[in-house]
């Protein structure tokens, strides 16, 4: 009987498959080019606290433009997922559109899926991305209450973002962050490195595998860095510092001029530059760190 359940599963299984194939491959076509295979949907921003996107398989651009519109340009080799977008509240969604139950194999094997959204370049509340499989690229320049996006899979790049609230969790992929600013920054990668490009503002990130590269223009609040494997290079831009660094395994290189030094160990540096005003905490389990002005 349980052989006979096993079987029943293992036909199931692959009766969706084969109807995923057989319906990506009915309804594909070459991949459009002039404008061609376009959907535009649009929606008036009015009194919107706050823009969600929600995704699968799809590439995502965000965007800004000079109209009161948040506008929604599809680009698809195919009519399935499109986005809906739909007020509910002060929140406008958009999300996309299911025409079948079951997984979708498709972007993987035969669709490119690729949304642009264009967001008023005065608005100034919330945008939050949730999604899998897709690469993200956000281009400012936006100023923002919160900036939050939780991805699983895929590279994302922000460019000219100020936020209060700046977080961004990554379970797989390249986070790229550069001419941003923020009060308070949280990143997260599990397995991909983290670059942040002339940033301001206070930071939390941690990494589980990867680089870990920033170069700040200004920093404010507390800077805490966590990197379980993975090398640490940091620019503090001149800033006065309270340093403490230690790492399991690993080199520290400091260039930093510290007024007054605490301690300093083969695997663990503390001390102190200027009036000591931002606390920067470093800790490495497998790295290196080097650290400049």
């Amino acid at each position: 009987m349980k052989k006979l359940a096993g079987v029943f599963l293992i036909l199931v299984g692959l009766l969706i498959i084969a109807g995923t194939l057989f319906s990506t491959v009915i309804e594909w076509k070459p991949a459009p080019q002039d404008g061609a295979g376009q959907a535009v949907t649009e929606s008036e921003l009015g009194n919107t606290d706050r823009i969600e996107v929600n995704f699968s398989s799809a590439d995502i651009n965000i965007e800004t433009h000079n109209k009161d519109t948040v506008e929604v340009v599809s680009l698809s080799n195919s009519s399935e997922d499109e986005p809906v977008v739909s007020q509910n509240g002060s929140t406008i969604l958009i999300e996309q559109k299911r025409n079948h139950w079951w997984p979708d194999f498709s972007f993987v094997l035969f669709q490119k899926r690729e949304w642009t959204v264009k967001i008023p370049e005065d608005f100034q509340k919330e945008i939050s991305l949730y999604g899998s499989s897709g690469d993200v690229s956000v281009a400012g320049p936006l100023n923002l209450g919160v900036f939050a996006a939780d991805l699983s899979s895929g590279n994302v790049e922000v460019d000219e973002v100020k936020a209060k609230e700046l977080s961004i969790s990554l379970t797989s992929g390249d986070l790229m962050i550069q001419d941003s600013e923020a009060e308070h920054a949280s990143l997260e990668t599990t397995s991909g490195d983290m670059e942040v490009l002339t940033f301001s503002g206070a930071m939390e990130a941690v990494l589980t595998s990867g680089d870990f590269e920033a170069e700040w223009e200004e920093m404010s609040g507390r800077i805490d860095i966590e990197v379980t494997s993975g090398d640490v290079e940091i620019i503090t831009g001149g800033a006065d510092l309270e340093l403490d660094v230690e790492v399991s395994s690993g080199d520290i290189e400091n260039d930093i001029p510290l007024d007054s030094l605490t301690s300093q160990e083969e695997r663990s540096l503390r001390g102190t530059k200027g009036e000591g005003d931002i606390p920067l905490t470093i800790r490495t389990t497998s790295g290196d760190v080097e650290l400049k002005e």
